[in-house]
């Protein structure tokens, strides 16, 4: 089978080639996830359209309360970038997690959050910041929505067939550090089996305003539901409440499939791991 290849190298060839787009069309910009289903056989493409030489969509710029990153903002980018390092760490160390140093300089954020793995380390970051998402469509009109609301199931977008995820806008949270961890292979290209993040706010040594997130506990990644029950719990106590809450969630969420029991399991040591990463990064 041939498939057809694009390479816009501007904006105008960018509009022309979205409106050649079909529903079997795929982007790649670092290829990390999509070359890798070609050649196994999970993607069948009638074309690819590469995005990797349009730089205008590579940036992360700190504008006043706000952060703006580019989609084609590599995950390296994202990992050494002092603006997410001073107001958005977990997404640096989320970044930092993503599979081996040669995947991280390829792969990108916008093609991780299109990517709609349930396990998608920066989707849960970014869905736990209430992060905006920039789709621009062959007419050149731009849209915005959340993440939250871009991602639906594994696989699967919101996106309209001649729409592309151009970049990404964060309020900056206020006075809240973070933390991100994972449960996964040990090994230097780990997936996430499971991941969580969470941001916290401090007044007198207890929790002000928590935000806490979950990946790979569901279809995708989701917040708590339960998350500002733990307002006002101490701070040398979240670590125990964060346990709970976890646990909550996978019981709420796949408590019929039959990884329940070992993810019922494992969230536990996921708490710990976030609770401590949170602390190291205050």
């Amino acid at each position: 089978m041939s498939i057809k290849m694009y390479a816009p190298k501007n904006y105008d060839s960018l509009l022309e080639t979205l409106r050649l787009k079909t529903e079997n069309t795929m982007f790649i910009a670092g290829g990390t996830d999509i070359i890798v289903g070609i050649n196994e056989g999970k993607y069948k493409p009638d074309a690819i359209i590469d995005v990797s030489h349009l730089s205008d969509y590579k940036y992360i710029r700190l504008l006043e309360d706000k952060i703006e990153i580019g989609a084609l903002t590599t995950f390296s980018d994202l990992q050494y970038s002092q603006v997410i390092l001073d107001h958005v760490r977990a997404l640096s160390v989320a970044a930092s997690m993503v599979g081996s140093p040669q995947i991280r300089n390829a792969g990108t954020l916008g093609g991780n959050i299109a990517n709609a793995s349930a396990a998608a380390d920066t989707s849960t970051v970014m869905i736990g910041l209430d992060a905006d998402v920039k789709v621009l469509n062959s007419k050149g009109q731009v849209r915005s929505l959340k993440v939250d609301d871009l991602v639906i199931r594994p696989n699967t977008t919101s996106l309209e067939v001649d729409e592309m995820i151009i970049g990404f806008v964060i309020d900056i949270p206020k006075h809240m550090h973070s933390g991100f961890a994972k449960v996964g292979s040990r090994t230097g290209v780990t997936i996430s089996k499971m991941n969580a993040c969470i941001f916290v706010q401090e007044e007198n040594e207890c929790v002000k305003d928590i935000r806490i997130a979950l990946g790979a506990v569901g279809l995708k990644p989701f917040r708590h539901k339960d998350e500002k029950s733990l307002v006002g719990t101490p701070i040398k106590d979240l670590q125990d409440a964060l346990q709970e809450k976890f646990t909550q969630a996978v019981d709420d969420s796949i408590r019929t499939r039959k990884s329940w029991s070992y993810k019922r399991v494992a969230i536990t040591g996921l708490a710990v791991d976030v609770y401590e990463n949170y602390i190291r990064n205050k």
